[in-house]
Order: C-alpha cells, then sequence, then structure tokens
C-alpha cells in the first residue's frame, strides 16, 4: 500500500485531533478512512 508511508503522518495527525474533539473510535475511523480516500485531513 503506498499511500500508507505517504498519509502516515497524516492520519496520526488526524486522529489525535479527532480523537481530542470527539474522543470516539467511530469518529476517529470515519477520519481514518476519509484520509485515505482523500489524502488530506479534514476537520
Amino acid at each position: 500500500m503506498p499511500i500508507l508511508p505517504y498519509t502516515q503522518k497524516n492520519l496520526s495527525f488526524c486522529q489525535r485531533l479527532t480523537l481530542g474533539f470527539n474522543g470516539t473510535l467511530h469518529s476517529a475511523f470515519l477520519k481514518y478512512s476519509d484520509v485515505l480516500s482523500n489524502g488530506k485531513c479534514i476537520v
């Protein structure tokens, strides 16, 4: 999966933001899949 190394840092950043704001694994998973799809962190 070539996208993992590229978005790994962004995923960690997004997951931290998501967990910080919402604190739910469900939201974190949605953000995770969203980042994989778009390659961007949308908060």
